[in-house]
């Protein structure tokens, strides 16, 4: 195996120079770049390196300028790697906002990019710092369905993935690396179709990310660019930056995520006829997929065929999906197999986004293996958790299922979702002009300052925190400390925090709600809410 540094490409070669000063044309292949460092051995050599015959002062000459230009390449390939370092995928996510996610060899969030003034508003006040990937997507969608770029009518996703080509390992495990972007791959699909009314995950090669990065357009729109523009139609790189997700969605539906390293094909796609209906067109073949049909309220979205999504892999894998019923949610799976089964437990919780038994409580124990669905009652009692132990209307949890055996458990996806209603009307402790709560914000804290109790009857006092609830209140939201006689508190995330819906730890950077519970022995009182950044 020698190593080369390229100075030159044509059509079907490129010149390679080695350590030793060599020139020796190799085959062209894709993803070769100039300035790039590649292995090779002698079946990669197109023909005999190039003789250099020079007098002897020439070569010195020669071979000055050739160091010169060797160290050039060499910066610039370590130039372009700068800010890439330990990034081994990008996921780039269009919901209109377009966001690009870089990704360690665990689907870890690196680093984030803002593809568009969209992009730049939704990740305002969001840490994704070594957040697995799951999580991170599930936390862009709710901010984006707070800010109003999805809701129920218009929830649609477009993915893209593609490795990185200037990672060290890029290219010394083909195999492994296949494997890889197909397990992304599929992880995003599981994630999507519980989040989302329609989407669409494509893979592509470097060379097109590549591309995308120079147009300023995320994975997604540049696959789409170059699908119209193959297509015969005509499209600037300025409208591939506004088109609506929906409208991509559609004209990639039948894109073929063939062999990643190769982005001279055309992808597939689907046009709708008069009617509304979507047919192939004449690229599409025949034994690729069935026809696409388009998103309709009144019936109920089709589910990929067992084989696509929702396998029960070595009876290890148990999935769920999420949906509203007759004012309830409603969540499904496949059944398991296995002799040793006790229970199915079905987890809630309002601040972890992977909920599991027994860590995050319980809400109903089901002991019929084959069990497929359960109906979530508001009524219903949970056991332990986060948040109460009572549902909500109109406030958003996280669902799941933990299948219990003799010698293991086996814990579900998590589906995100409203509980459908509106809160009911509960007696809500009424702020007092005695009670006030005053702050000051630190480099690393919050001092926290209230007025003394002066009614009978009192018992402490409860400092409450949360993220989404504007008016937060002991016992409902928890609370970080109490006392009955201190009137100040210094917050700090090392403090932690019984309950709530922020999973126990303050993250810099983010808003959250605080507020004073006044406990008395018939009643409580709370103080002022103050809406604070966490340093």
């Amino acid at each position: 195996m020698s190593k080369g540094t390229i100075l030159e490409m044509e059509n079907d070669s490129v010149l390679v120079m080695t350590g030793d000063c060599d020139f020796i044309n190799l085959k062209r292949k894709p993803g070769m770049f100039v300035g790039q460092q590649v292995q090779f051995t002698p079946i990669d050599i197109k023909k005999e390196r190039k003789p250099v015959k020079f007098l002897m002062p020439l070569i010195a000459s020669a071979a000055a300028i050739i160091f010169i230009v060797f160290l050039f390449f060499i910066f610039f390939q370590k130039s372009s790697d700068s800010g890439l370092e330990g990034i081994y995928s990008f996921v780039d996510l269009d919901i209109n906002p377009s966001i690009e996610l870089m990704l360690d060899k665990d689907n870890k969030v690196q680093k984030t990019l803002s593809l568009n003034d969209d992009a730049q508003k939704l990740l305002k006040g969001l840490d994704f710092n070594n957040m697995y990937l799951e999580k991170a997507i599930t936390e862009i969608l709710a901010k984006s369905e707070d800010l109003g770029y999805i809701d129920m009518e218009n929830n649609h996703v477009l993915a893209s993935v593609s490795l990185n080509d200037e990672y060290t390992y890029y290219g010394k495990d083909i195999e492994e690396q296949k494997n890889y972007i197909d397990d992304l791959v599929r992880e995003l699909k599981i994630s999507l179709e519980d989040k989302t009314d329609k989407y669409l995950v494509t893979k592509a090669s470097p060379i097109l990310k590549r591309k995308a990065s120079k147009n300023n357009l995320s994975i997604g729109r540049q696959t789409y660019y170059e699908s119209m523009r193959k297509n015969d139609e005509d499209i600037t790189i300025d409208e591939a930056k506004v088109h609506d997700v929906s409208t991509m969605i559609e004209n990639l539906r039948g894109y073929d995520n063939g062999d990643e390293s190769d982005d001279t094909k055309t992808p597939d796609r689907v046009t709708p006829t008069a009617k509304g209906n979507l047919k192939p067109t004449s690229s599409l073949r025949a034994s690729s997929t069935p026809n696409p049909t388009p998103k309709n309220t009144a019936t109920p979205k089709l589910k990929p065929t067992p084989t696509a999504i929702k396998v029960v892999y070595d009876n290890n894998t148990l999935h769920i999906s999420g949906s509203v019923k007759s004012g309830k949610v409603l969540l499904k799976w496949t059944p398991m197999e296995d002799q040793d089964f006790q229970y199915y437990k079905v987890v809630i919780s309002k601040g972890n986004s992977k909920p599991k038994y027994p860590d995050d409580g319980y809400m109903y124990v089901i002991t019929d293996i084959n069990a497929s669905s359960i109906s979530i009652d508001k009524y219903s009692q949970y056991n332990g958790g986060d948040f109460g132990g009572k549902i909500i209307p109109g406030e958003k949890y996280y669902f799941a299922i933990t299948a219990v055996f003799k010698n293991k458990k086996i814990h579900s996806n998590a589906v995100s979702m409203k509980y459908p209603g509106t809160p009911t009307s509960t007696p809500t402790p009424k702020p007092s002009t005695g009670q006030k709560l005053t702050a000051k914000v630190g480099s690393d804290s919050i001092n926290l300052s209230w007025t003394p109790n002066t009614r009978s009857g009192f018992v402490y006092y409860k400092v409450v925190i949360s993220k989404t609830n504007p008016h937060p209140v002991y016992p409902e939201d928890g609370y970080m400390w109490y006392s009955t006689n201190e009137t100040s508190y210094v917050v700090r995330s090392s403090n932690g925090y019984n309950g709530g819906d922020f999973n126990g730890q303050l993250i810099s950077g983010q808003k959250y709600y605080f507020s004073i519970t006044y406990v008395y022995n018939d009643t409580k009182i709370t103080s002022n809410t103050l809406y604070l950044t966490y340093p």
